[in-house]
């Protein structure tokens, strides 16, 4: 992560800059992949769904972030911010390095259990919140990817006000995650997180791309949306260590949940801004009616899994 972030600020052509990015990408993968393993490691019981929930915030507190330091790139620069980053970087893996314990030695005679990628995708505990993950991502993306250019377009904002709106938003998504760990605390089954989060999001979208709604109620209805469906990534994330049959399944379900959240992602804002493009800004409700729909009938599925391993306990 570190030097990618160095080559890309010094980076003298585009080719190079993405060349950069491609690099950063595997770093991405492997902290993705072995932070939430770690967490698993050292830690247990309902501590480990709470600091699974926690690890689940690093999405809106990072975009936020970058969404929020606009106004520093527009004084320094886009290198200046890629410095920052590094520098960062530079600085969690020194506090890794001293605050993460050292695995320990293990016997050499005990066999390490090989898991494929369809050995994990067999096990409805592991796919399941991957797929459900998926829908989640590609409602989000298809929300808040083009929200500034909704506000700005159809609803008559400026640059700066939808910008400044669009990053409030995915900053309150911490409550969400938040709202996750509490429910869980009380022990609320995760399916219910995940059927409510979609039907919120169901519930709401035609009052957001209505074209009778004004701005302020808009920007209230997504941020509720955000929120309440922010319960998916604490309920997902919590949701692998639980059913994962081995610490090295477990790290194949991780690479395989980024796998489809990077689908998600793509999807999300392609599919809204082509939509919106061919129909207009007014039919983007029908868009996430559509993922809402999937990401309900996986929900209920999820019911069946986990009173499976409810009665499996008992």
């Amino acid at each position: 992560f570190l030097r990618p972030s160095l080559i890309g600020a010094a980076a003298p052509s585009g080719t190079i800059l993405l060349a950069s990015r491609v690099v950063e990408s595997v770093g991405y993968l492997a902290i993705m992949i072995g932070a939430p393993t770690l967490i698993r490691h050292f830690s247990s019981g309902p501590d480990r769904d709470r600091a699974m929930v926690l690890w689940s915030t690093f999405m809106p507190v990072g975009s936020s972030l970058v969404m929020f330091g606009a106004p520093f790139i527009l004084h320094y620069g886009w290198r200046e911010l890629w410095m920052l980053n590094a520098a960062l970087l530079g600085a969690f893996a020194i506090a890794v390095w001293f605050v993460v314990p050292p695995r320990p030695p293990r016997d050499d005679d005990a066999p390490v259990p090989k898991i494929r990628l369809i050995d994990a995708l067999a096990n409805p505990g592991i796919s399941l919140p991957c797929f459900i993950y998926l829908f989640y991502t590609f409602l989000y993306f298809a929300l808040t990817g083009l929200m500034p250019t909704y506000l700005v377009e159809y609803k008559g904002a400026s640059v700066t006000a939808a910008g400044t709106m669009t990053a409030l938003m995915i900053a309150l998504i911490v409550l969400g995650n938040v709202l996750a760990g509490i429910l869980m605390r009380f022990r609320v089954p995760l399916w219910i997180m995940l059927l409510i989060s979609f039907l919120i999001i169901a519930a709401l979208s035609p009052f957001i791309f209505s074209d009778f709604t004004p701005l302020p109620v808009i920007v209230v209805l997504a941020s509720v949306t955000l929120v309440i469906s922010a319960m998916v990534p604490g309920a997902i994330w919590a949701a692998l260590p639980r059913f994962s049959n081995s610490v090295p399944e477990l790290g194949v379900g991780f690479g395989l949940l980024i796998q489809t959240s990077n689908i998600g992602q793509l999807a999300g804002a392609s599919v809204m801004g082509a939509w919106a493009e061919h129909f207009g800004w007014s039919a983007g409700w029908a868009v996430m009616i559509f993922g809402s729909a999937f990401g309900i009938i996986l929900s209920l599925r999820m019911r069946k899994i986990e009173r499976g391993q409810s009665k499996s306990r008992v």
